[in-house]
């Protein structure tokens, strides 16, 4: 990646659409780095990657065009207004990585499944039955988001291992597992009902378990 940041910059930057914009370079196998350009949006704006990239193709030589366009919400920068590349640089990293939210379909799952989405992870979120993501489907809808949903209900082996196993049929990589599937029950402790607190850590502590043995071997191929 050859190409002064501050030319392609000042080229982006003049598109109608465009309030900010940073660029770095991102690895590659066989040229060493290409360049990718974070784009943050005037309000009411749109534009899609492809136009940014048309823009910028159409005004430069082929070896300084921008392979990758990632909208941001805003450009990270210093105090005195210095862009932070190495910021943007380790959340490039994460564009690609797989990763499995366990009881994905409510509260801290959801959240996390979402905010991960956001921030470029390819997503699985994971719950017992699909009936129960239906709040996850709208928010992911009204985001545009793209959240893959599998069944897996993390205290029955055989279902973990079939919800793992879809998985990777359709990427191939497993990067991060969040063990958050989970439940719960109170009671004093003269009135706690043994078996009921059996089943909390048949999913709580051997569902986390069970996932973990399920993921790992995919994990130590990928090393």
């Amino acid at each position: 990646f050859q190409v002064p940041p501050a030319e392609l910059e000042a080229l982006i930057i003049s598109h109608p659409a465009v309030a900010d914009v940073a660029v770095i370079g991102i690895p590659d196998d066989e040229v060493g780095e290409l360049p990718k350009a974070f784009v943050t949006l005037k309000p009411n704006m749109e534009a899609t990657g492809i136009e940014i990239q048309d823009f910028v193709a159409d005004k430069v030589a082929t070896y300084k065009q921008i392979h990758l366009v990632e909208f941001i919400d805003e450009i990270p920068k210093s105090a005195s207004g210095k862009i932070l590349r190495r910021f943007l640089r380790d959340q490039s990293w994460i564009v690609g990585k797989t990763c499995i939210v366990t009881g994905a379909n409510s509260g801290i799952g959801r959240s996390t499944a979402i905010t991960l989405a956001k921030n470029g992870y390819t997503v699985f979120a994971t719950m017992r039955s699909l009936e129960r993501g239906e709040k996850l489907r709208d928010l992911a809808q009204q985001l545009s988001l793209e959240i893959n949903e599998v069944v897996l209900d993390v205290s029955d082996t055989d279902s973990v291992n079939q919800g793992i196993d879809e998985i990777l049929d359709q990427t191939n990589q497993i990067d991060v597992l969040i063990n958050n599937a989970g439940v719960g029950s109170n009671a004093v402790i003269e009135d706690v009902d043994i078996d009921s607190d059996k089943d909390v850590f048949e999913t709580n502590f051997w569902g986390a378990i069970r996932c973990i043995q399920a993921v790992l071997p995919a994990m130590r191929q990928q090393k």
